[in-house]
């Protein structure tokens, strides 16, 4: 991480932050993936957050 850090010029805590939120959306694909369900409440969910 600590060459990407360089390479980019930002912080090597701003590239662990990053990193985490990657795999976060990473876990959620795949939790959508897994259930197709909760595909449709992810959107909803996602509409009520982008209202606030």
């Amino acid at each position: 991480m600590g060459l990407i850090s360089t390479l980019t010029g930002v912080s090597l805590d701003a590239v662990r932050a990053a990193h985490k939120a990657d795999l976060a959306d990473w876990a959620r694909e795949q939790q959508l993936r897994d259930h197709p369900d909760l595909a449709v409440l992810d959107a909803d969910l996602d509409r009520i957050r982008h209202r606030l």
